[in-house]
Parts: structure tokens; C-alpha cells; sequence
């Protein structure tokens, strides 16, 4: 049996600045659907219409480079939200709108 890793696939910055990486097959995560070099105005255009048109009851989940992302690239993927995620959601708003608020007082 043969250790054979096949080919490197090259995979291309969905945002269009041309950046590439080589990634093995193995290393490929397909469950990304937008997969990009995350600093490119492209990837910000894209990630800020994803937030925007997000179907109701759903999330962005992001997979950062080195977590999951392909090569040095990152990625994101809508999922659904259960109660624990909307939860954890309205925690970490109000930690946020209590900072913003201690903020304004100075």
C-alpha cells in the first residue's frame, strides 16, 4: 500500500486579490463555504454581506488560519443557531454594551 499524499490542490482567494496557497486534499476543509485570505477587500466585502443577508435563526461561524482554515487562509460557514449559541450570543453582547457603556462615561 502506497503512502502516497496525492497532488497539492491550489486553492485560490474567493475574494480576488489572487492570492493562492497549495494544499494537499487532506488537508482541505469543504465544509468552508467561503474561503479567502481573510485581509483583501474582497474577503471584507463578502464577510460584510454575509452578516447582512444571514438567513434569520443562523450564524456565522469563522475558522480562523491555523484552527481549521486551508493553508494560510481562513474561512467562514453559515450554520444554524441553537438556544446555547443565541445564548452565548446575548452574553457576549451585553459584556460588550457594558464596556461601550463604561467607555462613553470617561
Amino acid at each position: 500500500m502506497s503512502k502516497r499524499k496525492g497532488s497539492p490542490l491550489k486553492v485560490e482567494c474567493m475574494g480576488g486579490c489572487g492570492k493562492y496557497q497549495m494544499v494537499r486534499q487532506a488537508k482541505m476543509n469543504r465544509s468552508l463555504q467561503f474561503v479567502g485570505c481573510m485581509n483583501c477587500e474582497g474577503c471584507r466585502k463578502a464577510e460584510d454581506f454575509a452578516l447582512a443577508n444571514k438567513p434569520e435563526g443562523t450564524h456565522l461561524e469563522f475558522n480562523v488560519p491555523g484552527h481549521a482554515g486551508v493553508g494560510g487562509f481562513g474561512g467562514w460557514r453559515v450554520r444554524l443557531s441553537t438556544p446555547e449559541h443565541e445564548a452565548s450570543f446575548a452574553r457576549a453582547r451585553a459584556i460588550r454594551d457594558a464596556g461601550i457603556s463604561l467607555l462613553g462615561k470617561r
